[in-house]
């Protein structure tokens, strides 16, 4: 048989050369938990604290432009993710990547590589594993994080908290209106084109607040989810609520996508977790307050919906 015979059947890159190529050594200087990283049937690691594990997926015209980079791609993609650790006060381990494509395509691959080790540095956070499939583009991240403390769950609320978010709301919907004007990267895009997980402000909160999630689907649906989930009513003024852009309100809170966190503290920590935190140059926004069992958003100006982002509507 011809030496040159694998060279006849397969193409220049495949599956198993792309991963070793595009998907490994990203992070591996923040690995030294990991025992068996990239390149086996699974990672390896071991951990005493409580385990946080979480799932995103981004498709292509859903949660990214088809003409996006794929540097924009990655980043989009994996600090949405990562949100989710940040929402339960956690710290990050690793974060695996199911990939989806149509074809390989050696430049896209090296994007796509630029946006994950932006990531990895970023966060400190290593990619552990993962797949690479032929099929439509999407993104799969499964992120793993842990916690020496009680996770922050969205059930905690208790009566008379405080409702709080981390930062003001609109920079993913403003930046993804520069992006679509100008298609390019600048400091009113970054906010859409490389989001910000809130990882040490989730672990400043760790120790203080009751309940918390992160605000991907825009504020008002996902203080539902908190409210549902601890049986609890709010209390919201919505002049309290900050926005980038008060003319944009009405779509900043239909857009969502801005991964900041929401959460509720008790009255008697509020003033020790704005001490904290301002320690650390971050602010706290009070907008409301859990009160009774139905959620009622005071001077909410009657062009504005409540309803926030739908993958099925």
């Amino acid at each position: 048989m011809p030496q040159d015979y694998l060279k006849d059947i397969l193409p220049n890159i495949n599956e198993f050369t792309a991963i070793k190529k595009y998907l490994s050594n990203i992070g591996t200087s923040f690995a030294s938990h990991i025992s068996t990283n990239v390149g086996d049937d699974c990672a390896v690691y071991q951990s005493s604290h409580h385990q946080l594990i979480s799932t995103d997926v981004a498709v292509e015209g859903v949660h990214f432009p088809k003409n996006l980079p794929p540097e924009f791609i990655a980043r989009r993609a994996v600090a949405s993710a990562l949100s989710d650790i940040a929402a339960m006060g956690g710290s990050l381990e690793g974060f695996t990547l199911g990939l989806s494509i149509s074809k390989m395509d050696d430049q896209w691959l090296a994007g796509l590589r630029k946006g994950l080790q932006y990531i990895a540095r970023k966060y400190h956070v290593p990619l552990i594993g993962g797949d690479v499939v032929k099929g439509p583009t999407q993104l799969s991240v499964t992120v793993i994080g842990s916690s020496k403390k009680p996770p922050i769950l969205r059930s905690g609320a208790k009566e008379k908290d405080i409702v709080c978010i981390s930062g003001k709301l609109g920079g993913s919907f403003l930046g993804h209106q520069d992006y679509l004007k100008n298609n390019s990267h600048s400091a009113i895009s970054k906010r859409y084109l490389s989001p910000e997980a809130r990882i040490e402000y989730g672990k400043c909160c760790s120790s203080y607040v009751n309940s918390m999630i992160d605000i991907s689907d825009g504020i008002f649906q996902d203080l539902s989810h908190l409210t549902l989930s601890s049986r609890v009513g709010a209390r919201i003024d919505f002049k309290a609520i900050p926005f980038l852009s008060n003319d944009y309100a009405k779509e900043i809170i239909k857009f969502g996508d801005d991964y900041e966190l929401l959460f509720t503290v008790s009255p008697n920590k509020i003033h020790q977790l704005e001490m904290h935190l301002a320690k650390h140059q971050m602010k706290v926004f009070r907008i409301g307050v859990i009160d009774g069992k139905k959620t009622i958003i005071d001077n909410l100006p009657s062009k504005i919906s409540t309803k926030g982002w739908d993958h099925f509507a």
